[in-house]
């Protein structure tokens, strides 16, 4: 009946064959034709695939808080210096020179403070303070008027919330008569 045995193909199916064969001959030299030329690419220009930007928040003790859009690498210090940094800010455990990573939020603290009065003959003033600040630093923070008795203020111990430190004068009796407050 048939003519062709199991292991041979119809003549359609060598037409079919016949054609997938020319198509990929030319589809190759196509390709092959247009490798040469080239088109021309200017080197000069960056082509970024990635966004070289990235957003990250700032809180707590800085002039201007929220999302910040930076280049990436930027430091911790870069960020905080386009924040700006209020007095109270506690850097103490801020590593600056790390650079920040994209939706990175960056907390500063502020430094606990304490609540102090100086009490002189004549009156008494109400001081802030850091937390941790020691008796012997007062003469540095502030600058007394000369017949202050300093000796109280050469201990190395730490100032308590809410202290009454009495000053006393070498005369005892006229107390002292400015305080100034340095920069």
């Amino acid at each position: 009946m048939s003519s062709i045995s199991k292991n041979e193909l119809y003549p359609h199916e060598w037409l079919v064959i016949l054609f997938l064969i020319a198509l990929f001959v030319i589809l190759t030299l196509a390709t092959h034709s247009c490798e040469s030329q080239s088109l021309p690419q200017d080197e000069m220009t960056s082509h970024y695939i990635v966004n070289q930007y990235i957003e990250v928040s700032v809180e707590g003790a800085v002039e201007n808080p929220g999302k910040y859009t930076i280049k990436k690498g930027t430091t911790v210090k870069d960020l905080l210096d386009i924040a700006k940094l209020t007095t109270s800010a506690d850097l103490r455990h801020l590593k600056q020179d790390r650079v920040l990573r994209r939706g990175q939020i960056i907390k500063i603290p502020e430094f606990e403070t304490i609540k102090i009065i100086l009490q002189f003959e004549n009156f008494s003033l109400d001081l802030e303070l850091k937390k941790g600040t020691k008796l012997q630093d007062l003469p540095l923070l502030y600058t007394f008027e000369s017949d202050i008795d300093l000796r109280k203020f050469q201990k190395k111990r730490r100032l308590k919330d809410g202290e009454i430190i009495r000053v006393l004068t070498f005369s005892h009796k006229e107390g002292i008569k400015q305080l100034i407050v340095q920069p």
